[in-house]
């Protein structure tokens, strides 16, 4: 009987120091520093939004478009580039609401302009649609047609307190 209650015992400590060390261990840092400059951006258009832009990505997000919804809706995305070879990939998320959906480019070079259509759910808030990569220059052309534009209260390159804030 004490057998048994010292090996249970023994178990317990070794499950709680497991849980210990297992809690302690660190998370993978965020990638840190500033994100890519873009060389070009240009954002145009309120039911279909336009969005030009020639950029070399880092490994940390550049933010290139924010939509802001009063309500979900989808929206068609089209988009069409030409890159070096290297990773890149573009992506979108909803501020503070859902992980982060990304849609990898061709990592070869593509020198002869590719076109691609996602459908996606923009939710109420702040969407914020971003490309990351290891370097490899980009040009990428995108438009997005939400199905309800009445939906959309702003797009533009800037956050729009930041884009109130500079008019």
């Amino acid at each position: 009987m004490k057998q048994i209650r010292f090996s249970l015992i023994c178990g317990v400590v070794c499950l709680a120091l497991a849980a210990c060390v297992h809690g302690a261990q660190e998370e993978t840092p965020l990638p840190q520093g500033e994100p890519a400059a873009f060389e070009t951006l240009q954002v145009a258009g309120q039911d279909v939004i336009s969005v030009n832009f020639s950029i070399s990505p880092s490994e940390i997000p550049s933010d290139f478009l924010y939509i802001s919804a009063k309500r979900e809706t989808d929206a068609d995305i089209t988009f069409s580039f030409t890159k070096d070879a290297g990773n890149a990939a573009i992506g979108y998320y909803t501020e503070g609401k859902t992980d982060p959906v990304e849609v990898p480019l061709d990592s070869a070079a593509v020198t002869e302009e590719t076109q691609n259509q996602i459908t996606v759910s923009l939710k109420k808030g702040l969407n914020i649609f971003y490309i990351t990569g290891d370097g490899a220059a980009c040009d990428l052309r995108c438009q997005v047609e939400p199905f309800d534009p009445d939906a959309v209260t702003y797009s533009g390159s800037t956050r729009a307190n930041e884009a109130n804030q500079s008019s």
